[in-house]
């Protein structure tokens, strides 16, 4: 449906589409999505934006191509003129305004104006904050874990960074040099589209830790779990359970019963649970797992990496997922990796609060020293935060892998953390940059395979 309308400085033409949870660019004319939902909401920016442009909303999402854009300057005096503009002569006219630029005129202008006239008035328009970068992601992701145990979901990844040279955001984040240095193959965990299913947290969800018990059994593949109670589950809700193999997963709610939920991600149950197995939140605030959420994604992390040799050094380079020390149970990650990498020799160098600069600026002093065999990666959240553009964000990790692959280490890097579900002044800008940086991160993989 296209509807036409002015609205503002701005003339628009409005595309909505249903079907569609990302937000995304269609400056290519494109557009693919694998999930379903009606989209009615619209944003509009009337700065910063090109005609034939398109801007995006997130979900529910609304793609809107901007027609014409028209600034109107407002001076704040009269300024008549009555006289012909016919070159090199006197102006005749009358100027009964005051100019409110550098001089002022009070006299009358009695000959003709010999040139362009200069407008010095006050611009009064309004410049509605900085554009949104919102290429395509198009990109689907549907291989299965490789590891001990096989994930039977199907991770789409809707992310490929077709537009890297528009900012998004103002970027506050500690300055580095970066640069788009050729690297090879490397391990990319799938944790925004695949582990976490595009879910963030849900406002009013429970934070912290809290334990539910497995009424009945569930076979692989289910799409309902039997509970002893659903009081505090919300649709939406991530869940982690540990299967009858062992492992950490994760599994996104749809319906809450009275006694039972449905399961949407994937296809049901990546493994079976049994009777009276426990079941917890996965969040334990809106940017940060509880301890069995870090269990999960470490979990993860080793079956997408799969197979790992034994007894090799690790270096953790992250953010606050894995740093040790952090009131979320972060430490849970570096231990699960303990077990499942038995003989390993396992450093953490995650920092909380860091972003992509920080961890190559102090790349030389925490991991080359260590000459590790892997360094895994973990930095999106508090980029985003600090408004780094796709582009940036692209470059900067792209040079910390051919940093790692430079060494002779082997880099596993985890794609973006969905953007929490409470902010606010600006949680459309940071949900698309969660977006963009998962698909740029596509991108650097795509290019490094085999033709």
């Amino acid at each position: 449906m296209n509807n036409f309308f002015s609205a503002g400085l701005l003339t628009i033409s409005v595309i909505a589409l249903s079907g569609c949870k990302e937000s995304v660019d269609l400056k290519s004319g494109t557009y693919s999505s694998s999930h379903t939902g009606d989209a009615t909401s619209t944003t509009t920016q009337t700065n910063s934006h090109a005609p034939t442009s398109i801007i995006v909303t997130t979900p529910p999402v609304t793609v809107i191509r901007v027609v014409n854009v028209t600034n109107t300057e407002t001076s704040n005096g009269t300024n008549t003129d009555t006289g012909t503009d016919s070159g090199p002569t006197t102006d005749t006219g009358t100027d009964t305004g005051t100019d409110s630029g550098p001089t002022t005129d009070t006299g009358t202008d009695t000959g003709t104006d010999s040139g362009p006239t200069t407008d010095t008035g006050t611009d009064t328009g309004t410049d509605s904050g900085p554009t949104t970068d919102t290429g395509t992601d198009t990109g689907t992701d549907t291989g299965t874990d490789s590891g001990p145990t096989t994930d039977t979901g199907t991770d789409t990844d809707t992310g490929s960074d077709s537009d890297p040279t528009t900012d998004t955001g103002t970027d506050t984040a500690s300055a580095c040099e970066a640069f788009p240095d050729a690297i090879t193959e490397f391990v990319r965990v799938q944790l925004h589209y695949g582990l976490l299913s595009d879910a963030s947290f849900i406002p009013g969800e429970t934070g912290g830790l809290d334990t539910l018990t497995v009424t009945a059994d569930a076979i692989q593949g289910a799409t309902e779990l039997s509970l002893d109670s659903t009081v505090l589950l919300k649709p939406g809700q991530l869940i982690t359970y540990v299967g009858t193999n062992g492992h950490n997963r994760v599994a996104e709610i749809g319906e809450v019963f009275e006694d039972k939920v449905t399961i949407t991600s994937g296809a049901g149950l990546e493994t079976a649970i049994s009777t009276g197995s426990k079941i917890s939140n996965f969040y334990y605030d809106p940017t940060h797992p509880n301890k069995n959420g870090y269990r999960a994604v470490a979990d993860f992390g080793v079956r997408s990496a799969f197979p790992i040799a034994a007894g090799q050094t690790h270096v953790l380079l992250g953010d606050s997922w894995f740093d040790d020390e952090q009131p979320s149970g972060s430490d849970e990650f570096e231990k699960q990796l303990n077990v499942r990498l038995p003989g390993s020799n396992i450093i953490n160098a995650g920092i909380g609060g860091n972003t992509l600069c920080d961890l190559i600026n102090r790349f030389d002093t925490d991991v080359t020293p260590n000459n590790p065999d892997y360094v895994w990666v973990n930095s999106s959240i508090n980029d985003y935060f600090a408004g780094v553009s796709s582009a940036d964000f692209k470059t900067r990790i792209q040079y910390l892998i051919s940093k790692i692959q430079a060494l002779g280490a082997k880099a596993i890097v985890y794609d973006s953390a969905p953007s929490g579900g409470n902010d606010s002044g600006g949680s459309d800008t940071r949900r698309n940059l969660s977006y963009r940086y998962s698909g740029v991160l596509l991108d650097l993989f795509n290019d490094t395979q085999e033709p």
